[in-house]
This record gives C-alpha cells, structure tokens and sequence, in this order.
C-alpha cells in the first residue's frame, strides 16, 4: 500500500474498517465515503476527505482535489498517518480486544460465570 498514492473506500455500509486504517498507517490519502467508522477514522479535511455515498460526482471532485494538489495530498496522508499511530496504536486494540473476551467470559453464561461453553449442534450433512 505504501506506493499508492490516493486509497478510495467507496463504502454504503462501514464499521471500523480494517482496510482504510492500513491504507492511513501506511501514509496513504484517503478519500472515504461518509459513513459509520469512516467517520471516526477520517477527519475530514485533516487526515482524508470524505463524500457523500452514492455521490459519484462528490467522489469525483474529492479524488480530483487529491490528483491536481500534490501538497495537499502529501498533508493529509503525513495526518492519516501520525493519526492511526496515535489514535489506534496496536498495544491499545489488543487491549481493547483482550477486554471485549473477557466480559465475555465474565459475563452471563461466560465460562468464567460457571456454565460450560454450549456449541451449537452440529448440521446435517447435505446430500445433492
């Protein structure tokens, strides 16, 4: 990702999305559609720009804006950058994460409430 230089996530749907915060890590501009995590993970103006989804031609300027003014470019991707590295550091996911499975496992019918882990039953083989 490192040799590109402008990353587009032309999402309708988004959570935090794995793809747009490599494409910020790696120092990429980014244009993103304004949407769910999107949001989050991309200041507009700052560390990426942002159209409407479904807006082809807001697109269209947004990548526009990226090709025609190389400082600008070069601006938000140095922002998308130092942004994932302050904001998403891998130590804090992980600690994020590691928190998310141990509610989990602490909560109602956790393994650690008491109650043995219930697996789904196994589906019938299917036969063509």
């Amino acid at each position: 990702m490192e040799d590109l230089d402008i990353f587009v996530l032309p999402s309708f749907s988004e959570a935090l999305s794995n793809s747009l915060m490599e494409a910020m890590a790696c120092g990429c501009a980014v244009v993103a559609s304004r949407i769910g995590g999107n949001v989050e993970l991309t200041v507009a103006e700052e560390s990426g720009l942002l159209f409407e989804p479904g807006n082809a031609t807001d697109l269209a300027i947004q990548i526009s804006r990226r090709l025609e003014n190389p400082a600008l470019r070069m601006r938000l991707a140095s922002n998308a950058a130092r942004r994932i590295r302050q904001e998403y550091p891998l130590q804090r996911a992980t600690a994020r994460l590691a928190a998310i499975y141990e509610a989990y496992l602490a909560g109602p019918g956790g393994l650690r409430a008491g109650s043995q882990l219930a697996l789904p039953p196994r589906a019938p083989p299917v036969s063509w």
